[in-house]
């Protein structure tokens, strides 16, 4: 067994311990509790979060929050002890001292942590623990002589109650980080997903070129820009914007032919309705919802100019936006608020008027053209 040193601490009627351990250690300490499984005090176990984990720590990553944990009896009768001893402290100026040290005992081989299994319960920080399981961990990068610790709060066989009541207040007092400040940071450390770096530099152009309408109406960390639009929600917008390679001739669009082609784009969609990005108002175009539509758009449009072979200009753009209106019988294609108070709604009036305009066209050839003439005789 190992001796682990406890520092105790009281907030007023409460008292805990606070003390360092091996999370490889501690993971063996606590029930088997499976992925999705319903726990009384806590959340269920999500794998992907734990994989996550897992790989942010043996890619050098620290975990420096404390986790919260109590002590309880296990299934052979097992429960960690609270032991004090007197010790003796010897200061710098000679003196010595006699002090209380508090400390317990943990498993260190595999026969004693059969035995000491389900001895702690985890009230907060569960997923971190978890991570260090041998089906997550990587052990070939974080192997069992590095040295890696984990801060632990820990109470002595509290209530259901109360540690419900802890689980709670660590969880719904807390206030979440914006995620737009967490992708800014993740863009500062190198550690953006996949798709956030295809769009990420995109964006950045977009919001910091003074070509562009979006020149400083994007928020990258945590500025206070007046209904601007977040660099995450951009990110995700571009990800389906773009979902197929934009080609131009044979060669794929460099990030300067994109960040051109959507500054035509959205001048094309200010001058058909004479609103500005850059003094975005009441009207629900220059909202982040106008703006998902619009976006969203982009790669038919653009797929219209290749098939017609019709230069990449705002006539262009207005033209097919006007033969849209024309097609879904809407003046205003904005005007229909319940299609952008969700992703899902604006989504689904995008396919929508894709649908219609491709019919419309359809329709105006026909009109001109029949590809039955001389076919039939004529009474």
């Amino acid at each position: 067994m190992k001796k682990i040193i406890l520092i105790p601490v009281q907030q007023w009627n409460d008292r805990f311990m606070i003390a360092k351990i091996d999370p490889r250690i501690l993971v063996n300490m606590i029930d088997d509790i499976q992925v999705g499984e319903a726990q009384e005090a806590q959340r269920p176990l999500d794998e992907k979060h734990l994989k996550e984990i897992a790989d942010y720590v043996a890619s050098g990553g620290n975990l420096p929050s404390s986790v919260i944990a109590s002590t309880k009896k296990n299934e052979h009768g097992n429960m960690l002890s609270l032991q004090k001893e007197s010790i003796e402290v010897i200061h710098a100026d000679g003196k010595s001292e006699h002090r209380t040290e508090y400390y317990i005992e943990v498993p260190e081989t595999p026969e004693e942590l059969d035995q000491w299994k389900g001895t702690i319960d985890l009230i907060d920080g569960q997923h971190r623990v978890v991570s260090f399981r041998d089906e997550y961990r990587n052990a070939r990068l974080l192997k069992d002589s590095v040295v890696y610790e984990i801060g632990i709060s820990l109470y002595n066989l509290p209530t259901l109650k109360k540690r419900q009541e802890l689980f709670m207040t660590t969880n719904e007092k807390q206030k979440a980080v914006d995620g737009n400040l967490l992708m800014w940071l993740r863009n500062k450390l190198g550690l953006l997903s996949d798709a956030e770096i295809q769009q990420y530099p995109l964006v950045e152009m977009l919001g910091k070129e003074q070509r562009s309408p979006l020149y400083r109406r994007i928020i990258f960390n945590a500025e206070p820009i007046k209904k601007g639009y977040k660099a995450r929600e951009m990110v995700k917008i571009l990800n389906r914007s773009f979902k197929s390679t934009m080609m131009i001739g044979s060669k794929e669009a460099t990030n300067e032919q994109r960040f051109q082609a959507i500054c035509v784009y959205l001048e094309g969609w200010e001058a058909a309705y004479g609103y500005r990005f850059s003094a975005p108002g009441k009207e629900t175009m220059t909202k982040i919802s106008g703006l998902r539509y619009i976006m969203w758009l982009f790669e038919f449009f653009w797929a219209s100019a290749v098939d017609k072979e019709h230069p990449w200009d705002i006539d262009f753009i207005v033209e097919m936006i006007q033969n849209m209106q024309q097609a879904t019988g809407r003046n205003n294609l904005f005007n229909e608020s319940l299609y952008f108070r969700g992703e899902g709604a604006t989504s689904k009036v995008v396919d929508m008027d894709i649908n219609a305009y491709k019919n419309w066209a359809i329709q105006q050839k026909n009109k001109f053209f029949n590809p039955l003439a001389g076919c039939l005789t004529q009474n």
